[in-house]
């Protein structure tokens, strides 16, 4: 898969969609025997550049110029001339190369065989279902062997129980093969088409709403389904949310943090500017909390009440929740709704679908029959009949021949297009490919052997009666071909080269150090507060290295750790897990306290996930009985859970590397080591400057990536200089320029 994404990616390079466009003055039809180029003397024809041209451009007319055209052609030399190279590499030749590209051609091949009225009816009625969600239940009867009667003899009582009036539920609940209803009786929710293996969904949409179905059967088992609902589809949904994830705080917190904010939106606060202040979805928070548009039942489940908040919110701008998932408290605004998609608009989607699982089954029956017709298939089944005598084990492995006759080996096993295949053609192709199925009788396994077989010739009629006829499809197949080469080429001579070869890489590095720079940065920390109050209290806590951001004293009454204590030890562990860079300080007086209470304690905080390192003991004589904790952090974060304790909005603080046009506040301000103020109309900022860094050449290793990619494009462009030396390129100024003219004319 990784090497077919990287394929297409370079074809994508070429071509995207197709688009043709005719004119009143020339046609492509006018171009059908111009060569536009020769590379190495292989003649290139004007409509093979016009088709990629098109593809690459489609849907931008602007583009058809003579410049671009003339643009587009060197790019367009450059990649046959590296194709070129792959093939003198003898790149085409090798049986991996090959046995790549096959596996890509049969596949390419099959939306040419299937665009047909008969895949138009089954995407026309897949369309129909995807306007409706069908709301069911479902009892499942699994089959554990290879007899079926026991199963559907199961499923036919409990089909007679529910037609006497069982409730469907319970009985599910009691019977039913499927695990999970237990919990929920057979309930499925709600689905559309596609999202069920397709003898489900057809007895779905089958079914009338309040009505059962009749037994089926699928891959799973045995099947009986209740319809409850059948419900318009809704289209699509954009919204954008503020969330507040439930890790960091516990789940009351979060809760109480998300009804403040929806408190500040009520009495007219900026979305956005509460979004980018306090949502913990750092993709999102920078452009208001946006998401991608999406469908109704495409969340996962644990999202549902999600789901149905962004559907029941009814103009762009309307706000709700919140609302709690697995990810945390959410509010959620509407930004847009768009009805169904047309049939046009999905059609290619629905093609997709119809070509996998069981609808791909009815979908190659109704394409064989097709061909058969159309091929004008006659076989002789007497034939295949003698060679079902003559079989046996062998017929697993590569050595059957069936002692038959001369006359019977070169008889007519069945006849395509006129073109006979014999019962020696059909051995042959046994014999070459044999496979591992002795699990199966040799007879058995023969006839599924034939049907592959006749299978195999029907489609090969039609590749070739395509490859002939359709000049999409020969474009189609050649840029997988090429593409294919160009992967394979450009490995060899740059993308390895680049990341092998580390000497060079770092040479090139050396050259252009220049380019790999930092900026200027600062190392700071940005403290926000919407409690002005708090200001000259936020300015002292930041200027030291360290934060105490909570003090507890305990008094003993006897030599050992009391349920009490070992409670606020649970407590305590859980803020310094909490609260960034944090340790906890205990002062205890060793005179009056017994030793072993201090390996207690450790042994206390440890047991509750408090590393040793995280445990700073010190003795202190004027305390006697008394133990003192102060959680102290290293990090200016234990800010907010230390101001935060009425409110999860009073203080929100950052520390960290920026660079300029990273935070508003760093670029308001005049930079400088130190404190200093700032205020943007809603909060008040204290921003510590530790450091300024200044612009600096970034090392290799921080940007190797960068710079392997940059090593890549010189590589190349030295690499195809070399290849312009090797190869002679001609191109016909005629045509070229009749070419232009067409492209000048749309």
């Amino acid at each position: 898969m990784y090497r077919f994404l990287l394929s297409i990616k370079f074809l994508i390079l070429l071509c995207f969609f197709y688009a043709c466009a005719s004119v009143n003055i020339k046609t492509k039809d006018n171009f059908k025997h111009d060569i536009l180029l020769t590379v190495a003397g292989n003649p290139i024809p004007a409509e093979e550049f016009m088709y990629v041209y098109e593809k690459n451009n489609f849907n931008n007319d602007s583009i058809y110029t003579a410049g671009d055209v003339k643009d587009y052609l060197d790019l367009f030399i450059n990649f046959k001339l590296k194709v070129q190279e792959a093939k003198d590499e003898g790149i085409d030749t090798t049986k991996s190369f090959l046995d790549e590209f096959n596996s890509y051609q049969s596949e390419l091949i099959k939306p040419y065989l299937l665009e047909t009225k008969e895949t138009d009816s089954l995407a026309g009625k897949a369309y129909e279902r995807l306007q409706y969600f069908i709301h069911a239940s479902h009892i499942l009867v699994r089959i554990t062997n290879k007899d079926t009667t026991e199963a559907y003899n199961k499923i036919k009582d409990i089909y007679n129980e529910l037609k006497q009036g069982k409730d469907f539920g319970q009985l599910a609940q009691s019977v039913s093969d499927d695990p999970s209803a237990k919990k929920n009786g057979g309930d499925l929710g709600y689905f559309t088409a596609f999202k069920m293996v397709y003898p489900f969904e057809k007895a779905a949409y089958e079914t009338k709403v309040g009505e059962m179905s009749d037994i089926f059967r699928t891959q799973f088992g045995y099947h009986i389904l209740k319809v409850h609902d059948r419900e318009p589809n809704k289209g699509k949904v954009k919204v954008a949310h503020i969330v507040v994830r439930k890790d960091g705080l516990d789940s009351a917190k979060a809760e109480d943090k998300i009804f403040e904010i929806a408190d500040k939106l009520e009495t007219g606060g900026d979305w956005d500017y509460l979004c980018k202040q306090f949502s913990d979805d750092e993709k999102t928070r920078g452009n208001g909390g946006e998401l991608n548009f999406f469908d109704q039942g495409q969340l996962p489940i644990e999202f549902k009440e999600f789901e149905n908040v962004a559907f029941s919110l009814e103009n762009s701008g309307d706000i709700g929740g919140p609302v709690e998932t697995p990810y945390g408290w959410h509010l959620v605004k509407l930004i847009e709704k768009r009805p169904p998609e047309s049939f046009d608009e999905q059609k290619e989607f629905i093609i997709r679908q119809i070509s996998k699982g069981d609808r791909e089954q009815v979908k190659e029956e109704i394409v064989l029959n097709r061909l058969k017709k159309e091929s004008h298939f006659q076989e002789n089944k007497a034939v295949f009949d003698q060679l079902i005598g003559k079989v046996d084990s062998t017929v697993f492995q590569d050595k059957w021949n069936p002692e038959l006759p001369d006359s019977v080996m070169q008889s007519t096993l069945f006849e395509i297009n006129n073109k006979s295949s014999t019962a020696a053609d059909f051995v042959f192709f046994m014999q070459n490919n044999p496979r591992n199925k002795s699990h199966e009788s040799p007879a058995k396994y023969l006839t599924g052997q034939y049907r592959n077989y006749i299978e195999k010739e029907l489609y090969d009629f039609e590749e070739r009666r395509i490859s002939e006829q359709n000049f999409d499809y020969r474009m189609l197949e050649k840029e997988y071909f090429e593409g294919l080469l160009l992967f394979e080429v450009m490995e060899r001579n740059v993308w390895k080269k680049s990341t092998e070869d580390t000497v060079k890489l770092k040479e090139f590095y050396e050259r252009n150090k220049d380019k790999y720079r930092t900026g200027e940065r600062v190392k700071a920390v940005i403290v926000s507060t919407n409690d002005a109050a708090l200001m000259p209290i936020i300015k002292e806590e930041i200027a030291g290295d360290t934060l105490e951001f909570k003090k507890l004293s305990y008094q003993l009454d006897r030599q050992t750790l009391s349920v009490k204590l070992t409670n606020e030890l649970k407590s305590l562990s859980v803020e310094l897990l909490k609260v960034p860079g944090s340790f906890v300080r205990i002062e205890y007086d060793p005179e009056n306290v017994n030793p072993e209470v201090s390996e207690l304690l450790e042994r206390e905080l440890k047991k509750n996930g408090v590393g040793k390192e995280k445990i700073l003991f010190i003795k202190n004589k004027a305390l006697s009985l008394t133990l003192n904790f102060t959680l102290i952090s290293l990090s200016k974060k234990a800010l907010e859970y230390k101001h935060n304790l009425n409110s999860t909005l009073t203080v929100k603080a950052e520390e960290g590397i920026f660079e300029k046009g990273e935070k508003e506040v760093l670029d308001a301000l005049r930079w400088k080591v130190g404190i200093s103020e700032w205020n943007d109309g809603a909060r008040s900022y204290v921003v510590k400057i530790d450091k300024i860094l200044g612009d600096t050449t970034k090392e290799l290793r921080e940007v190797r990536g960068n710079v392997i990619s940059d090593y890549q494009l010189e590589l190349e462009k030295n690499w195809i200089d070399d290849l312009k030396s090797k190869y002679l390129v001609s191109v016909n100024d005629d045509v070229l320029n009749k070419m232009i003219k067409y492209f000048e004319k749309k």
